[in-house]
């Protein structure tokens, strides 16, 4: 029996489980920018689109984010002779539409006219199966980390960790790597993943991976499968001695003020800080550096900030921020928010320089004087 037999049937039942209630997977559209209906609201027939997806449509239209507003000031004939003159500058286009539900078209991407490669098989399914093919080949032993359907938008996020990877970063504090693959039939992303065992801390590092959607060339089923087998073929020894570099880094660094208050403002961030507001009043407090400096900190400048010491380790840093990001129950964060994090997470623990290794330690200088700058 092959080592990953048992990884592969928990991922057969968690699909057949996941479409139970949905056997038939239609998760886009395509169309043509002429049939869109511009008013108060976008639509396609009986479908809206959502913000995000009105504000590509508007992109590809070339007017702006509140266009739509306009309508309100014009007679309805003056206002369809407006909306039928912008598309019909805009020529033939067609696009891809990404459904949520059965009514509504959560997003959008430029149909590729150039693209050599079909995209024929590049869905869901066939996406599944090539997971399942490598892990059936792969000397490397995967458990099933998380698996999670998004019913509405037809997404499937697959995490698979290679128990094969464990290593000490600092003393006693051991990490697993694994692999992260999040797709449907307009998108594709892989990416890796690195969980911190000691508390089941993870984040994620996009810039490892590899991500596609159907509006570019790179979304085809050759780029896709060699993608998966890299990932689900390697050792990941290159991943060990980055994350050693890093964590070393991190150990020995504490982190300014502006990267303590950068991460506050993403709490902070529209509709979040009231969503929020007990996590950043528990864990984002300013009061010390009040405190420490006797100076409002608001008041200071980027630059200012940028090289006043919190006091905070950066390691322990990212400890709170994969702590927050992957225990919802505990911290209160929901799931679109807690991937998110998790992406931050992994660019802070991976930035090439921290501010305060920016700073000149302070030495004493003997600079000669000149009479005439007396």
């Amino acid at each position: 029996m092959n080592k990953n037999q048992e990884t592969i049937e928990k991922i057969k039942t968690e699909v057949k489980n996941s479409l139970s209630e949905k056997p038939k997977i239609k998760d886009n559209i395509r169309f043509n920018l002429k049939d869109v209906k511009i008013e108060s609201a976008i639509t396609l027939k009986d479908k809206v689109f959502t913000d995000e997806a009105t504000k590509k449509v508007l992109d590809v239209l070339n007017v702006k984010p509140g266009f739509t507003e306009y309508q309100k000031s014009m007679s309805e004939k003056d206002w369809e002779n407006v909306a039928e003159r912008i598309k019909e500058a805009k020529g033939d286009i067609y696009l891809y539409g990404e459904l949520r539900g059965s009514d509504k078209i959560d997003n959008v991407f430029l149909f590729n006219p150039k693209k050599k490669k079909a995209d024929d098989m590049t869905n869901s399914m066939s996406i599944i199966e090539n997971i399942e093919s490598e892990l059936s080949q792969s000397e490397v032993d995967y458990s099933l980390y998380n698996f999670h359907y998004d019913k509405e938008k037809s997404i499937f996020d697959i995490e698979l960790r290679n128990e094969l990877s464990e290593i000490e970063l600092i003393n006693d504090d051991p990490w697993k790597i694994g692999n992260k693959f999040v797709f449907n039939s307009v998108q594709f992303a892989h990416m890796p993943f690195f969980e911190r065992l000691v508390c089941a801390n993870g984040m994620y590092r996009t810039q490892m991976g590899f991500g596609s959607n159907i509006g570019k060339m790179t979304f085809n089923n050759d780029r896709i499968e060699k993608t998966i087998h890299k990932a689900l073929n390697k050792t990941n020894d290159d991943h060990f001695q980055i994350l050693e570099h890093h964590a070393n880094i991190l150990k020995n660094t504490n982190i300014s003020i502006e990267e303590f208050l950068a991460v506050k403002r993403w709490f902070n961030r529209g509709e979040r800080k009231d969503v929020y507001k007990d996590i950043t009043s528990k864990y984002f407090i300013e009061d010390p550096f009040y405190k420490a400096f006797g100076l409002p900190i608001s008041e200071q400048s980027k630059a200012w900030k940028k090289t006043a010491n919190s006091g905070i380790n950066a390691y322990k840093f990212l400890n709170l921020l994969t702590w927050i990001a992957s225990h919802p129950d505990k911290s209160g964060i929901v799931p679109e928010d807690s991937k998110e994090l998790k992406i931050l997470a992994g660019n802070f623990f991976f930035k090439e320089k921290f501010d305060l290794q920016e700073v000149a330690p302070e030495r004493e200088v003997e600079y000669p004087t000149f009479d005439v700058a007396n």
